[in-house]
């Protein structure tokens, strides 16, 4: 007999439903029902991959209160985990996914000019977008065409804009380094 292996709904990294009933007057709830809808199956071919899904999934438990409802930002979820694994390089994904996570939250406004003025917009400060001139040293700069990159993993709408970026080490850094600040205070 072949070796079958079976997911449940409550397999790390999968999409599934739970039907919750309450029981009695207390705010305890029992689990009624449990379907799993998709079991990610493809997330499970590398570690990049494993990895990816990971940090997007801290992303938003550290930026999510519990029992408020996000479709919008569920679905972003959602989508965002069933094509990780269509990417050579994940963390292009999942990248994309905290700026956008931030962008909808109302932390971080990513645009091609500065906050202040019509100059280029090449750091980010505290959720702005800022030129040159309006920026300290302790901010993170990009050069022109990282800022390019970091606008298109920002407000891109087709994962097929975001296949076609090469993301290289000192720019997965700076994002990084720009956006951890905000789920650090959390």
């Amino acid at each position: 007999m072949a070796n079958r292996r079976t997911f449940s709904a409550f397999a790390p990294f999968c999409i599934a439903e739970w039907v919750y009933q309450k029981k009695g007057s207390k705010d305890l709830y029992r689990l009624r029902d449990a379907s799993l809808l998709d079991p990610l199956l493809l997330l499970r071919t590398s570690y990049s991959h494993l990895t990816a899904a990971s940090a997007i999934a801290r992303n938003i438990l550290a930026s999510q209160m519990s029992l408020q409802s996000a479709p919008n930002l569920y679905a972003l979820l959602q989508s965002y985990l069933q094509r990780l694994a269509q990417f050579d390089n994940p963390n292009t994904l999942s990248l994309s996914f905290v700026l956008k996570l931030l962008t909808h939250e109302g932390l971080l406004s990513i645009r091609p000019q500065c906050a202040l003025c019509n100059n280029e917009a090449l750091a980010i400060k505290e959720g702005e977008s800022l030129c040159h001139d309006h920026s300290s040293l302790q901010d993170v700069f990009f050069s022109s065409e990282e800022w390019k990159t970091v606008l298109l993993l920002t407000h891109a709408k087709q994962f097929s804009l975001l296949q076609q970026i090469e993301i290289s080490d000192p720019l997965e850094e700076k994002i990084t380094e720009s956006v951890g600040t905000f789920f650090s205070k959390k």
